[in-house]
């Protein structure tokens, strides 16, 4: 097989070599919903009870239900085998269960992150760290796609998102200690789109900003803070936002 590439964060799609394929929730959202969720696994078995409970939002584990499980693998792995002969390995059955198993020419974007998640809780050179943090930034686009919103699917997403803005924030403090103003902003924008209510890279913006003499952006950025902060949450920005607008104010003094 060529190299594969499953992404799920954000929306689901599958590249085989140089051909993008978008269109397979179209043939089968439900059965790309039970990739995801074997896949969200990590490789561990999930049972059948587990899946009827997820995909049927049901507590109770019907002869039918297992019955349409067994339908729904079988018409994933004919999905997966029509984009690439011998892509249905990946979805192994066990006693009762199914999970997903790895493929050497397979790789997987949620899969990748979580790897890499893990390896920036060791020690490693700061330059190794960057790369990592950068990757984690190119890497996700978004929640998972997974249609039916269970309390498990909304953990799994809030863990994700977590971890993405924790990464993020690591990145941000190296783009500064490297003096790399451009890229510092460009991340902040990135992430601020999705979390306008994080203030610690709006702080991180706004500094960066009054650093390249862009004092007007850099009060612009505080001005908008000010305003999502009352309209949101219905208060005040937080004291290290404060901090910047003094340190704006003085600057502006001298």
């Amino acid at each position: 097989m060529q190299g594969i590439r499953i992404q799920v964060l954000g929306f689901f799609t599958i590249t085989v070599g140089e051909r993008r394929l978008e269109n397979l929730v179209a043939h089968s959202r439900r059965g790309v919903d039970l990739l995801v969720r074997l896949i969200l696994q990590q490789g561990k078995p999930v049972s059948v009870q587990q899946l009827t409970r997820e995909l049927w939002e049901t507590t109770d584990v019907l002869h039918s239900h297992e019955s349409a499980l067994k339908t729904r693998v079988s018409r994933l792995r004919d999905l997966l085998d029509s984009v690439a002969p011998g892509l249905s390995e990946c979805v192994q059955s066990g006693h009762k269960s199914y999970r997903y198993h790895p493929l050497e020419n397979v790789t997987v974007d949620v899969l990748e992150m979580l790897d890499i998640i893990g390896r920036l809780q060791g020690e490693m050179p700061p330059e190794e760290r960057l790369r990592c943090c950068r990757r984690v930034m190119e890497i996700y686009q978004g929640e998972p796609y997974l249609p039916l919103g269970t309390v498990g699917d909304v953990m799994q997403a809030s863990y994700l998102r977590a971890s993405y803005l924790r990464t993020a924030h690591t990145y941000a403090e190296l783009l500064r200690e490297r003096g790399d103003e451009a890229v510092l902003m460009d991340t902040c924008r990135l992430v601020l789109r999705q979390d306008p209510l994080d203030e610690t890279l709006r702080a991180e913006l706004i500094r960066a900003l009054a650093r390249a003499g862009r004092r007007e952006e850099a009060a612009q950025e505080y001005a908008l803070a000010v305003r999502l902060s009352r309209q949101l949450l219905d208060s005040e920005p937080g004291e290290e936002l404060q901090a910047c607008h003094r340190e704006l104010m003085e600057k502006r003094a001298d």
